[in-house]
């Protein structure tokens, strides 16, 4: 509808990024994004429900029932051709709002992939970037010198390392050895940015491919430090199975090292299907941030009396580093101190009770399930939990 008003009207319009790239895919897309010649105060004049947001990057919301959203962005241009002293290769953009036309628009995109136009009217693609030979091959390249357009946008690098893991595809390698030389770039990145793009990760079902290349690339030790420690535990640190120590002094690994209990409780949730099942952010957190939280709790200096206080003093840093809602953090401290108590189906019933009835249990219990499946042990006591 929206492309199709403002052809109407007189304006050149597509359907442009992720949603043309799913869909050339065979996958269903997520949302759905309109480039157009129209400039943001044109495009709020043509549709009553539009709202225009943004300050680095201004574009229209138009809005419709059922609080379906279709971002609407005017085509874009180099922000150095407008005017402005601007040195890409120094930093983030500031400043992006030098319009433009449609291939311009496509070249100042992150990836080829991602800067493909397709006109629904007219039903056909637009590719001025080769970006459907990449598609074919599953290549993520970027658009432009790869360190300066990572340098513009450091968050393009976990998009980069995510699409591959999507696409089952290849980083480009020169963007790949862009990411290993702009790593510590990710520091300076909009730390809600990153938020939202974690949510991304853990819920489209390749959060273990994309965290392990990230880490690997040790992109996620400026992202998340303080999991990264985690799972750089030297092997001996006690494990849920015993200690440990004597083991490493004598040359053996340990019975279940931090990275292993993280990786495969991310494997685990990758296959059971986190955004299939719709679940909350909160339990999607609890995925990536559970071994960690639990096992400092066990067998690290503790920050709290009980498993609750534990995680909501150790977890809060993180939390207001990265804009994490109260709600979240409220229900991912739910999720994981119920564990315990979880891992016990057979108490008095009246105990039982109180453990239904808190909010968080549904979630709690697909947590149980989860690290179950990723031990690759007996199922039964979530099983006896539904029953």
């Amino acid at each position: 509808f929206v492309v199709k008003h403002l052809q109407r009207m007189g304006h050149e319009a597509y359907l442009v990024g992720g949603c043309v790239r799913d869909a050339l895919l065979g996958l269903e897309p997520k949302d759905f994004d309109v480039a157009t010649d129209a400039p943001p105060s044109r495009i709020k004049r043509l549709f009553r429900s539009a709202f225009v947001i943004g300050r680095r990057f201004r574009l229209v919301h138009v809005r419709f029932p059922g609080n379906k959203v279709v971002e609407t962005a005017t085509f874009r241009a180099d922000p150095g051709t407008g005017g402005r002293a601007v040195d890409r290769a120094d930093g983030p953009i500031h400043d992006d709002n030098v319009f433009g036309t449609a291939a311009e628009d496509a070249w100042r995109r992150d990836f080829s992939v991602n800067a493909l136009f397709y006109d629904p009217v007219a039903d056909t693609v637009v590719d001025y970037v080769d970006g459907l030979a990449d598609l074919e091959t599953r290549t993520i390249r970027a658009l432009g010198d790869p360190v300066t357009r990572l340098k513009e946008d450091p968050v393009r690098m976990i998009r980069a390392v995510h699409f591959a893991a999507r696409l089952g595809g290849a980083l480009e390698p020169s963007l790949a050895e862009a990411i290993n030389v702009c790593a510590a770039e990710i520091e300076k990145a909009s730390r809600s940015r990153l938020y939202i793009e974690l949510l991304k990760v853990l819920g489209r079902g390749c959060a273990h491919p994309t965290l392990h290349d990230l880490y690997d690339r040790r992109v996620l030790g400026g992202w998340l430090p303080e999991i990264v420690a985690f799972l750089d535990r030297p092997i001996g640190w006690p494990s849920e199975g015993g200690g440990t120590h004597e083991a490493a002094r004598r040359g053996e690994p340990s019975d279940a090292p931090a990275s292993h209990r993280t990786w495969n409780l991310l494997g685990a949730a990758d296959a059971w299907g986190l955004a299939a099942h719709g679940v909350p952010e909160s339990l999607m957190i609890a995925v990536l941030l559970g071994p960690w939280l639990l096992d400092t709790y066990a067998h690290g200096p503790r920050r709290g009396p009980d498993v609750w206080a534990h995680v909501e003093e150790t977890f809060r840093p993180l939390a207001l580093r990265m804009n994490v809602p109260r709600k979240t953090s409220w229900e991912l401290r739910e999720i994981l101190g119920m564990q315990a108590k979880l891992a016990r189906p057979d108490e008095p019933a009246r105990k039982l009770a109180t453990i239904v009835h808190r909010p968080v249990f549904p979630e709690a219990l697909v947590y149980l399930e989860l690290e179950l499946r990723a031990r690759d042990q007996d199922l039964a006591p979530v099983d006896r939990w539904r029953e």
